[in-house]
């Protein structure tokens, strides 16, 4: 599905596709990153024509005092504050800034801001 995607993306003029993990995910069917190490064998055997970016789970670290991911932070246990995207959703919905932990207040007004025009996986 993410190589589908992908290809849709293309074919609408983009360049560059980004896979994070558990894309279009079913559940716990699939592993966590199974859909980027597929789109890696899949695009390694034929050329797609759209540069992959495979992202890796973001959370807030404590220490370190910002959004990151494992690739450019080390810190683990109680460090690490998981990001909730169902808990984000929920927040714009109910158009209630979530913890500033999980995403900057002038990210989340500009999100707000659009109202209607996006649709955040329900309806106000």
């Amino acid at each position: 599905e993410a190589i589908f995607h992908a290809l849709i993306r293309k074919n609408l003029g983009c360049t560059h596709f980004f896979i994070g993990r558990d894309h279009a995910g079913v559940g716990n069917y699939y592993g966590v990153y199974e859909a980027q190490e597929l789109a890696l064998r899949i695009s390694a055997a034929k050329d797609i024509g759209i540069e992959l970016f495979l992202i890796h789970e973001p959370y807030f670290c404590r220490k370190c005092d910002q959004i990151v991911t494992a690739k450019h932070c080390g810190h683990t246990g109680e460090n690490v504050v998981p990001i909730s995207g169902t808990r984000i959703r929920q927040a714009l919905i109910n158009s209630q800034p979530p913890q500033g932990n999980l995403m900057r207040e002038e990210v989340f007004d500009a999100l707000l801001s659009l109202g209607e025009k996006v649709f955040i996986g329900g309806t106000k």
